[in-house]
């Protein structure tokens, strides 16, 4: 039937366009171990935190966008909100 094969045909041709569309995993230049130098190199516990005592895990959720800067950055787990503002800070730099 000339219908479902030209509906096959579109399928098949959309399908190719979706998978040249694909995007590369995004990583971090140098690889995660440059990443967590980076870290390392700036990360500044605030004073504050470190003098009441004040730990935990901030998750920072973002897009890496295709010419590899950050948008949509916000917290997706929140510790303390001082912590928060330097997960934030760092991530943003």
């Amino acid at each position: 039937n000339l219908s479902v094969s030209l509906f096959i045909l579109l399928a098949l041709s959309w399908c190719q366009l979706i998978a040249k569309t694909i995007i590369t995993k995004p990583s971090y230049p140098g690889g995660t171990e440059a990443m967590m130098a980076f870290l390392d190199a700036n990360i500044s516990y605030p004073e504050e935190a470190n003098k009441n005592r004040m730990e935990g895990k901030t998750l920072v959720a973002f897009i890496v966008n295709e010419d590899g800067t950050l948008s949509n950055i916000k917290i997706q787990k929140s510790s303390w909100e001082i912590l928060d503002n330097e997960a934030l800070r760092v991530v943003q730099l």
